[in-house]
C-alpha cells in the first residue's frame, strides 16, 4: 500500500513543478463568489429554489403552505438575490401577517407622510372597486390615479411600496401587489393610512 502511495506521489511530481506556481498569495474574493452565486440563482429553476428556500423561511418562524404562491414570490426575487439567505430575508414581506409588518424607520419617516393621505385614500377606494387584480389592471389604475391628482408616479408609488413591504426597495410594485392579492394589499394600505393619521394627530 505504501509503495502505491509513493508511486502516485512520483506521478504528481513528474507533472507539476514549482516554476508554474504563482508567487503572490491566493485571494478569496467574496464579492466575486457572491456575483457567481447570484448568476446561478437567476438561472435556477424557480421550483427548485422554492424547495431550497422553504427551510430558511421556516428558520425565520414563517410558514407558507402554498408552494405556488411562494414560487411566484421567488420569481420576483431571483433577479436581485445574491444568496438564498438574502432571498429569505427579502421574501419576508410576502409571508408575514399584515398586522405584524413593520416599517423601516427611515422609510416611514420619508414616505408615510400627511401629504400622501388623500391620494392613498383615493387609491384604497379605487382598489376596493377593482374586479380583476392583475398587473395590467393595477398599472392602468395607477395611471388614472396620478392623472386625477396631477402627480408623478413616484409620489404615490414609494409610499405604497413602504406600506406593502416596509421597505423602499422591492421587486416591481405591480408584481408584488398582484401576488399579495387584493385582500392583503388593502389591509396593508389601511394600516399605513392609520399610521399616517396617528403620526400627525394633534
Amino acid at each position: 500500500m505504501a509503495i502505491r502511495k509513493f508511486s502516485a506521489g512520483r506521478n504528481w511530481i513528474e507533472k507539476f513543478t514549482l516554476e508554474n506556481v504563482g508567487k503572490s498569495a491566493g485571494i478569496f474574493d467574496i464579492e466575486k463568489l457572491n456575483w457567481l452565486n447570484a448568476h446561478y440563482i437567476k438561472e435556477a429553476d424557480p421550483a427548485r429554489l422554492t424547495e431550497l428556500l422553504t427551510p430558511l423561511i421556516q428558520q425565520k418562524g414563517l410558514q407558507c403552505q402554498d408552494k405556488d404562491y411562494l414560487k411566484q414570490a421567488v420569481i420576483t426575487l431571483q433577479p436581485r438575490a445574491k444568496t438564498l439567505v438574502e432571498m429569505a430575508d427579502a421574501a419576508e414581506f410576502y409571508l408575514i401577517d399584515d398586522e405584524k409588518l413593520e416599517y423601516e424607520p427611515k422609510a416611514a419617516k420619508k414616505f408615510l407622510k400627511q401629504n400622501v393621505k388623500q391620494v392613498m385614500a383615493d387609491l384604497i377606494e379605487r382598489l376596493e372597486d377593482m374586479d380583476v387584480f392583475s398587473e395590467e389592471g393595477l398599472e392602468d389604475l395607477f395611471k388614472d390615479l396620478i392623472e386625477a391628482h396631477d402627480i408623478k408616479l413616484a409620489k404615490i408609488a414609494q409610499p405604497v411600496r413602504v406600506a406593502l413591504t416596509g421597505r423602499t426597495a422591492s421587486p416591481g410594485l405591480f408584481e408584488i401587489m398582484s401576488i399579495l392579492g387584493k385582500e392583503h394589499v388593502l389591509a396593508r394600505l389601511r394600516k399605513a393610512q392609520k399610521y399616517i393619521v396617528d403620526r400627525y394627530a394633534v
